[in-house]
């Protein structure tokens, strides 16, 4: 299994050194770098800041419950690249703090996230401010609200009647994985990794004595909702590509991942009159306007097996078609791989997640690898991406390969895809 692995970072690495050679050394800030901070100083005032729980930002717990004493403080310099200033627990912050002129950022959080934990929340709270000099800044309350994911499993009655006791579900967002049994209550909280994130559950369980397998994917998981993955019997025996393959029992398995609502009250206070209906709407973008992303020659919500003898010299093809009326704004491609050796070439390469149409510093690495990127992007209405290039190198690493995704338009007109390539 390395030897794949090497060959394959070898290849890309090889031809991603070449402009590798023109990048400068670091070097220190001449401003800094062996000089003391001869800024102007001004003092935040700490005594009254409140650092809260908000419980109707999360669905999980009460602000009686979550204490905050323990909550972690951190201060960073926002004009010295965001550099940490101070650290303290909340109780122990100082009622009056000296710093230098600048703009900076207070973060409160209940503690170091860790990619994925049960009954372990993770609330967090940001707060940006200015130090004037000779003068004492102070703040607002920080108010935290739940910052990671929140996942619970749970099955319908005459499913899990059905299940063995060594059923399991395995999620996972990112680095973040963890193990549900069959009878797991606790609800696991997993790091955000982005904006938006994909949820991977993927089920093992023996029904009647027939083992049953499961992969499902779920995308634009937000960071601070609380996820339900709900799996049943499915009475369609058609299936769509993502059910459970279940031996020669004659049922199937279906997965819903449910978004739980917060329970939100609102004070209604003095009500303000409606403002009147504007007489000119604009029209809601109609089905000829909205961007579609659909498989050339294939359906793209089914899995794509990639078939035996290919190979780097014989790629087997598979092209996305992206249909933009309105123009691209941007096209962000999320990576994932049931192979460690695959997901960590990836993240080598920086190509976990990213936006061809802002490709910052890939732009070497998607050239090198025959994907459009900038201006072929922005402002396009029709654009393949074609990853044939990609299932050659695939053939040496097992498992499932999700590439997602999202296409937003010159007018926020989104649409989402989930292609997944299997390799045996």
């Amino acid at each position: 299994m390395k030897k794949p692995i090497t060959l394959f970072t070898l290849v890309l690495f090889a031809i991603l050194a070449l402009p590798s050679c023109n990048r400068e050394q670091w070097g220190s800030d001449p401003e800094v770098s062996g000089n003391t901070d001869n800024r102007a100083e001004g003092q935040i005032g700490l005594s009254t800041l409140k650092v809260s729980v908000n419980e109707h930002a999360s669905a999980t717990v009460t602000r009686a419950e979550v204490g905050t004493d323990d909550f972690i403080i951190r201060i960073y310099d926002i004009d010295k690249e965001g550099k940490m200033v101070q650290e303290w627990k909340y109780n122990e912050i100082p009622e009056i703090f000296t710093l230098k002129v600048s703009h900076y950022s207070i973060t409160a959080m209940s503690h170091e996230v860790q990619p994925a934990e049960f009954e372990k929340p993770y609330y967090f709270s940001k707060q940006d401010f200015e130090i004037k000099e000779n003068t004492v800044t102070d703040l607002k309350e920080l108010v935290c609200s739940l910052n990671n994911i929140k996942v619970r499993i749970s099955y319908e009655n005459d499913l899990k009647n059905l299940l063995g006791d060594d059923s399991k579900v395995n999620v996972s967002i990112g680095e973040g994985r963890l193990e549900y049994a069959k009878d797991e209550t606790r609800a696991g909280y997993f790091k955000s990794i982005g904006e938006t994130n994909i949820l991977i559950a993927d089920l093992n369980a023996t029904v009647q004595g027939e083992k049953v397998t499961m992969s499902k994917a779920f995308i634009d998981v937000l960071p601070g909702e609380e996820r339900i993955i709900k799996y049943s019997l499915k009475q369609d025996n058609g299936g769509d590509g993502d059910n459970g393959e279940i031996g020669k029992i004659d049922i199937q398995i279906d997965a819903t991942c449910e978004v739980v609502e917060k329970d939100i009250t609102i004070d209604p206070g003095n009500e303000e009159p409606l403002p009147d209906p504007d007489p000119n709407p604009e029209p809601e973008p109609g089905p000829a306007t909205q961007p579609t992303i659909t498989g050339k020659d294939f359906d793209i919500t089914k899995s794509i097996t990639i078939p035996p003898g290919t190979s780097m010299d014989n790629p087997y093809p598979v092209v996305v078609k992206i249909a933009v009326p309105e123009g691209v704004r941007n096209l962000e491609i999320g990576i994932t791989s049931g192979s460690a050796d695959f997901a960590g070439a990836i993240a080598d390469l920086g190509l976990t997640n990213f936006d061809l149409a802002n490709p910052g510093s890939l732009t070497d690495t998607l050239k090198n690898l025959g994907l459009p990127y900038g201006d072929a992007v922005t402002g396009q209405t029709d654009i393949n991406f074609d990853i044939s290039g990609f299932t050659g190198l695939l053939t040496g690493f097992p498992g499932t390969h999700r590439f997602t995704l999202k296409v937003t338009d010159n007018k926020g007109n989104t649409a989402s895809a989930i292609l997944a390539l299997i390799v045996n």
